[in-house]
């Protein structure tokens, strides 16, 4: 039964498990690799929180699936499918919450980012209820998918969505302050950072996300509307491999972004703490 059951897991690996899968380890490898506590900040640990939970979430998934293939049809194996969303919670929402921890880091209006963490606290509510929508309709149904689960995950995204376009909202407001109040330093950080990679990844996810949605609510899509709904789900199984090349490609642009914008605040206000900070952070 053993050897049987190995196939059948086998056979439920895809090109995008293998894809999360493949980005999970990345993730977990170059987080290894990062030996300084300055690197391992928030949003190291928020990109490896995303990577294990994806790797967790793959792995039970298709367990669940190459159990049914086996012919295995214990009601139990429900409760499985049904708590593994917990894993899709986490892996989704991280996700977002990069995205977010980036895009604050070259903000400096506090009030703003009091506002914004409330609004996307919400959305992570709300979201986190339809995920367990998703769940209670897995175990109700004992299977992956069907049209029900289907507009659970439709709702789930549609939220999952609309953070996102938060986020590009948030970006291009922040810049534009910039601009109009001349903040020296806090334009180049912020454009710099924008332009290398945010608001175009940020974009992909939130295009993607609302082509799954569309598409997913398709009755009978024709074999060519399946094919691009299965290449917008390979897509999406790229979003941790994304965040990775993202965070290596700007990490250190980001540390001298929060530095520049730290010593600038601090000239004006204090120049002498800002000038003995700025020596006690080189040793």
């Amino acid at each position: 039964m053993g050897s049987q059951f190995d196939v059948c897991w086998m056979n439920q690996m895809n090109g995008l498990q293998w894809v999360e899968l493949v980005g999970g380890a990345l993730i977990l490898y170059c987080y290894c690799l990062t030996t300084t506590s300055e690197a391992k900040g928030y949003m190291w640990r928020t990109l490896l929180a995303c990577g294990v939970s994806g790797i967790c979430g793959i792995l039970m998934e298709t367990a669940f699936a190459a159990a049914n293939d086996c012919g295995n049809k214990d009601p139990n194996l429900a409760y499985i499918i049904a708590f593994n969303e917990i894993n899709w919670i986490i892996h989704e929402v991280t996700v977002v919450l990069y995205s977010l921890f980036k895009s604050l880091s070259v903000i400096t209006n506090q009030a703003l980012k009091n506002s914004v963490y409330m609004i996307m606290a919400v959305l992570g509510v709300i979201f986190a209820a339809l995920r367990i929508n998703i769940g209670v309709n897995r175990f109700k149904f004992n299977m992956l998918g069907n049209h029900e689960i289907s507009v659970a995950h439709s709702w789930a995204f549609i939220s999952w969505g609309i953070a996102d376009l938060v986020i590009i909202v948030l970006l291009v407001m922040s810049t534009l302050t910039y601009m109009k109040n001349d903040a020296g330093s806090n334009i180049s950080g912020a454009f710099k950072t924008i332009l290398t990679s945010s608001i175009p990844r940020i974009f992909v996810i939130f295009i993607n996300t609302i082509c799954i949605v569309i598409v997913g609510q398709f009755m009978n899509p024709s074999p060519t509307l399946s094919n691009f709904n299965h290449f917008l789900w390979w897509v999406k199984g790229t979003y941790p491999l994304i965040m990775l090349i993202d965070i290596l490609l700007t990490k250190d642009l980001l540390l001298k972004s929060k530095i520049a914008r730290e010593s600038s605040n601090g000239s004006r206000s204090h120049p002498s703490t800002s000038v003995m900070n700025h020596s006690a952070n080189k040793h």
